[in-house]
């Protein structure tokens, strides 16, 4: 009786394959954070006009089993442009990049902007009724270039292992 234990050609395909597909899911959110949402990107260009805030506060943006609730700050506001009255709530456009963030976090960014008060909204210059309070710069972060990288290495090992599954599975044919 062997105690080795072998894994053979077809599991070996299947280990390659999942090594693959996580490592291309992994590079493609680390791509995602480091780049943020394209209208976001864009945002940056659009002209500001002075704004009033309504309400603030937090909201709840999604559930998430490994970190619990994830809050996002809420900002409601009315602006003008061209003589029409226009009002918002986008805080971002890609709120997925405050993922973890806890309610108290979402709380006190979200009160910098007190009922009553000003602030500058970015506005949309094909439609005014677009806009969006903070939008950001790509910016890329160590620990995204990291995962890149380690999943970068995951992929060339996954495609090993499909390959080797592969040649086993031709030559036990």
């Amino acid at each position: 009786m062997s105690t080795q234990n072998e894994v053979g050609p077809k599991g070996q395909l299947v280990m390659g394959i999942v090594f693959v597909i996580g490592s291309l899911v992994v590079i493609g959110i680390a791509v995602s954070a480091m780049l943020g949402s394209s209208r976001e990107r864009e945002a940056i260009t659009w002209p500001q006009v002075q704004g009033v805030v309504m309400a603030s506060g937090s909201e709840r943006f999604r559930d998430n089993v490994t970190h619990g609730r994830n809050w996002v700050p809420y900002v409601q506001y009315s602006y003008h442009v061209d003589g029409n009255d226009y009002s918002g709530d986008t805080y971002r456009f890609f709120p997925a990049t405050y993922e973890g963030l806890f309610k108290n976090e979402a709380e006190k960014r979200g009160e910098q902007y007190r009922p009553g008060g000003g602030l500058q909204v970015r506005v949309n210059p094909d439609d005014p009724s677009d806009s969006v309070i903070v939008a950001l710069p790509a910016r890329g972060k160590g620990s995204s270039y990291i995962a890149i990288g380690v999943s970068c290495l995951g992929l060339l090992i996954g495609l090993a292992l499909a390959r080797g599954g592969l040649k086993g599975m031709r030559a036990g044919a």
